[in-house]
């Protein structure tokens, strides 16, 4: 019991000379500018995920949309008949979630990264 007491005791006294020599700010301006600069480049990573889900997605979309074949007319009527209307948004929106997992899957990894600095 009188361990813990002595331990506490000793940071307590640690403390209060760190404080009385001005050190205690030093250590506090260096931890907010680490905090900043941290969470700046947190950000930017955000930023460069977020960047890169709406650039493959649109990428998806526009080349689902754009793809053009010409086919025999029965056999094109029989496509249409099978496949939906909407094909072509369901597709992209397919793949586009697909894609979203897997920098999801990223993403929390480099939270995890951001978080074991501290």
């Amino acid at each position: 019991m009188a361990a813990p007491i002595a331990a506490a005791a000793a940071i307590w006294a640690a403390a209060v000379q760190v404080i009385s020599q001005g050190v205690f700010k030093a250590h506090v301006e260096i931890f907010s500018i680490k905090m900043v600069l941290r969470t700046g480049l947190f950000l930017i990573k955000v930023g460069a995920i977020v960047l890169v889900i709406s650039l493959l997605y649109t990428t998806v979309d526009d080349l689902f949309s754009t793809i053009a074949v010409s086919l025999p007319p029965m056999l094109s009527q029989g496509i249409e008949r099978i496949l939906p209307g909407n094909f072509i948004a369901c597709l992209s929106a397919i793949i586009g979630v697909k894609a979203v997992a897997f920098l999801f899957a990223i993403y929390t990894k480099l939270i995890s990264l951001f978080l074991s600095d501290f």
